[in-house]
């Protein structure tokens, strides 16, 4: 392969500093949008969220810039927030990118994983090679040069995260909405887990939040959520497992009582049984 001439240098650098730059801003409008969504659906926003958003926010915000001004100490935050970014979106195991293929019935955090993965990826790639550029740079003294054999790889980079983004929108956006009317159309339960359950600022999380029954009746919960969720008693009465979206448990109640329980994946989500004879 032959080393690369001036104007392929030239796009390289740029590239290491549009796609880091450009994934940054994105990263930022999407947490924002996640911030209002979170407002929009629950009413409320939780201090851990607040905690951890906007200071993440913030260090996203302050890499974008010192990748724009082409500095090491820029490509070095630029390195981790990337790296961090990509590790939280493809390893979750409730939200990451696995999950939300498997059911992308719940659309803003399909769409976001679907374009921060790849996103991030590729800027985690292109923030290596600009501090690597940067790097080399600033040891010989010299204005920064392209590294050799990385002109071709570096358009695939691009053409395969844009072919990622582009059929999984297309694949999940089409199958979302199929999801969801299937979910709303499964079967009928005593108590519901409710959309955004998993959301700690909802209102509600099963619905009742308490529910009369009476001694030798059974209780079917369902999920229409579109999360992975559990019904698990606080004493070890009961455990549905883990019930993915459309499923149903049920128990039947044969002594009276007052029985709490919650979502072993959520645990602020809780509820009741009141049994009566």
């Amino acid at each position: 392969m032959e080393e690369p001439g001036p104007k392929s240098s030239s796009r390289l650098r740029s590239l290491n500093v549009a796609v880091p730059f450009a994934g940054f801003v994105y990263f930022d409008l999407f947490f924002l949008s996640f911030i209002i969504y979170i407002i929009a659906s629950t009413g409320a926003i939780s201090s851990l969220e607040i905690v951890f958003l906007i200071p993440f926010a913030l260090a996203i915000a302050s890499a974008a810039i010192g990748v724009w001004r082409r500095s090491r100490v820029g490509y070095i935050a630029a390195v981790a927030v990337s790296g961090l970014v990509f590790a939280l979106f493809s390893a979750s195991p409730q939200h990451g990118v696995v999950d939300l293929f498997t059911n992308p019935a719940n659309t803003i955090e399909f769409v976001g994983v679907v374009t921060v993965v790849p996103l991030s990826l590729g800027v985690l790639i292109y923030s290596i090679l600009g501090l690597r550029e940067v790097w080399r740079g600033a040891k010989s003294n010299v204005k920064p040069a392209a590294p050799v054999h990385t002109i071709p790889r570096s358009g695939v980079i691009v053409l395969v995260a844009i072919g990622f983004i582009v059929g999984g929108l297309s694949v999940g956006l089409l199958a979302g909405p199929t999801i969801n009317r299937l979910i709303a159309g499964t079967g009928q339960g005593d108590i519901t887990i409710v959309l955004n359950a998993g959301v700690e600022t909802n209102p509600q999380f099963y619905a009742p939040a308490t529910f009369q029954a009476n001694v030798g009746q059974t209780v079917t919960w369902v999920n229409r959520d579109t999360q992975a969720h559990t019904v698990t008693s606080d004493t070890p009465l009961f455990d549905s497992g883990i019930m993915e979206s459309g499923l149903t448990f049920k128990t039947t109640f044969t002594q009276p009582g007052t029985y709490t329980y919650h979502c072993s994946l959520h645990p602020w989500m809780k509820a009741t049984v009141v049994v009566t004879g």
